[in-house]
């Protein structure tokens, strides 16, 4: 008969070690304390995708600017009767730009929806001879103020509405409906703006007077508004500090520009090569651009606005701060696709306050004084960027900025699946960035570091 093994009584301390162990396995702790939902928010990342963007449009009626007066050899100023054109044809018109190249003097204002321009192998030959500024109303929570922009061949310009409505309480992450009073001027469908002061917590003190972009934003369209209440298209995707205040907004939509060759030859100050500010469902794609001073295509309070297969190349004047491909400032649920960008500072630039954007699937090549991919600091959260492939860089991607201004990036920025080769530093993530989503990113040929992480606070890493 076997011998029976002596009983021994299991160490009580073994049971607290293996509950703790096989909780933490499943459980990823955010900088807050919030466990489980962190984790389940960070893999939601990976197949983010953006509703209702615009697409290619049917044309109703087809306009040949030829036949309207427009010359198209290269030597006579066409600028004033494009301007007729855009500012008269009725809504829902394409305005077709037969092979040749048109002389432009200063920005063609684009500030009525519904208008198409789509070229066949035609030339924009921008030069500026307007010396003026160009500005637009910037959002701020404090004050809205007047900001200069850059001059460009094609300016696409919405508006504000003059005031804001004060709302009341605190606004968690997730929220799509609020009580609020005061409504009768919104209406279901408006573009809305929330914007709350920033609380300064995470900044650190030799960096808070430097307050000027600091501040949260978020932008969606009103599903449904009644005396009492209003509820959101999008929920909010961070938590808001109390008692924001929401500006709305008259965006132009439905702009589409397309298949054209945009050179530049200005020295009238920074020039970019399409400016979209207060824009929606605008549709930019097969657009050559090139010997921009500040950005090829430039987006400003844009909401659900897509660039794709655009060829972006030779920036100019990289050692100033300027000279990039593709440059998104408060912007929110854009698309960013299949650009092929090359010969820039920073090829995709998200710059201030920009939310929910997917950049994926561009191939950026020679930014060699930044990030190709500049994360620049100051609340850019929730954005994806996967299935890039960038080369002969600096950096491949930067996010939390540098220098003494940009600080506090995050939450929820997911990189996963870029491919980064030849660069110096793969990826750079730093200042403060809480929250990062790494998955499968592969590296080749790095010349110091794939990773580089600096002056980050805790749990700042989520690798899946």
């Amino acid at each position: 008969m076997p011998q029976r093994l002596p009983f021994r009584k299991i160490n009580p301390h073994f049971y607290f070690w293996f509950l703790i162990i096989f909780l933490g396995s499943s459980l990823i702790t955010s900088g807050d304390g919030q466990r489980g939902s962190v984790a389940n928010q960070a893999r939601s990342r990976l197949t983010y995708q953006i509703n209702d963007l615009p697409k290619s449009p049917l044309a109703q009626r087809i306009i040949n600017v030829r036949q309207k007066g427009v010359r198209g050899d290269g030597t006579t100023d066409d600028t004033a009767l494009i301007q007729q054109l855009v500012t008269k044809v009725p809504p829902g018109t394409t305005l077709f730009f037969p092979p040749g190249t048109y002389l432009i003097t200063k920005p063609i204002l684009i500030n009525r929806s519904k208008i198409t321009l789509k070229g066949q192998k035609a030339t924009i030959h921008f030069v500026n001879r307007v010396t003026k500024n160009y500005k637009v109303l910037q959002l701020k929570w404090q004050k809205p103020f007047f900001k200069k922009m850059a001059a460009a061949p094609f300016l696409i310009r919405g508006q504000v509405i003059p005031g804001y409505l004060q709302l009341k309480g605190a606004f968690k992450a997730g929220q799509r409906s609020f009580p609020a009073t005061g409504l009768t001027t919104l209406q279901s469908g408006d573009l809305v703006y929330l914007l709350a002061p920033d609380s300064g917590a995470l900044i650190p003190r030799a960096r808070k007077t430097l307050a000027f972009f600091r501040e949260q934003n978020f932008a969606t369209t009103i599903r449904k508004v009644t005396s009492q209440r209003i509820t959101l298209q999008e929920p909010v995707s961070i938590s808001l500090q109390p008692n924001p205040r929401l500006f709305r907004v008259v965006p132009v939509k439905n702009v589409s520009i397309s298949n054209f060759k945009i050179k530049i030859n200005s020295h009238q100050g920074p020039t970019s090569g399409i400016i979209c500010a207060y824009g929606q469902n605008c549709l930019f794609e097969k657009i050559t651009i090139s010997n921009h001073s500040k950005a090829g295509i430039e987006f400003l309070n844009a909401y659900k606005c897509v660039a794709q297969n655009n060829l972006i190349k030779k920036a100019v004047n990289l050692r100033s701060s300027r000279g990039w491909g593709i440059a998104l400032d408060r912007s929110h649920f854009c698309l960013i696709k299949k650009n092929h960008i090359t010969g820039q500072r920073h090829g995709l630039l998200l710059n201030h306050g920009n939310g929910n954007n997917l950049l994926e699937k561009n191939r950026l090549r020679h930014c060699h004084t930044g990030g190709a991919i500049d994360v620049h600091g100051e609340y850019n959260y929730y954005n994806v960027i996967r299935q890039n492939r960038i080369t002969a860089s600096k950096i491949g991607i930067l996010l939390g900025g540098g220098g003494r201004v940009h600080y506090n990036d995050g939450p929820f920025n997911c990189l996963s699946n870029n491919q980064i080769s030849d660069c110096r530093i793969g990826i750079s993530i730093r200042n403060h960035t809480p929250q990062t989503i790494l998955k499968n990113n592969h590296f080749r040929d790095i010349w110091s570091q794939n990773l580089l992480l600096t002056n980050l606070g805790k749990n700042a890493i989520i690798n899946l």
